[in-house]
């Protein structure tokens, strides 16, 4: 059983945390490919590499700059290749007018794998989801 200490340097860390992450979202676009490129600039990650995280061609991501609308699985590809935490990715898929349905498996295995931090390589991933009978996330290896 943790003390009383304990609990309160456990709440105070986590407002700490709940601080730094409103600070991060309050500064975030209203747009989806805005929000996207400014996460990217946080995270140091150009086009060129996200393409190559998610084999998303470059410019498919360059379409999203005029408002062509991205897949479900992309974006969660996105949010799970960038380790954007659970709020955020939420933020980037309302942004992007998609919602993850509770009444849909794949949805909320998705949600969960943001959730709980599931951040493994798009190969990984991918190759479970192959074995579940899953579509694939990503650009050109899913196709």
């Amino acid at each position: 059983m943790l003390s009383q200490g304990t609990k309160a340097l456990s709440i105070t860390a986590r407002f700490e945390e709940a601080k730094r992450h409103a600070a991060i979202m309050s500064a975030l676009p209203c747009t989806f490919y805005e929000t996207l490129r400014e996460h990217m600039n946080r995270l140091k990650i150009t086009q060129e590499m996200l393409s190559d995280m998610t084999n998303i061609a470059i410019r498919t991501i360059q379409r999203w700059a005029q408002d062509a609308p991205p897949r479900l699985e992309t974006v969660v590809c996105i949010c799970l290749v960038m380790r954007l935490d659970y709020l955020q990715s939420i933020d980037l898929l309302t942004k992007a007018g998609l919602l993850l349905r509770n009444s849909d498996a794949v949805h909320v295995l998705y949600a969960k794998m943001i959730q709980d931090g599931i951040y493994y390589d798009l190969e990984t991933i991918n190759t479970v989801f192959h074995q579940l009978g899953l579509k694939l996330m990503g650009g050109r290896s899913a196709v």
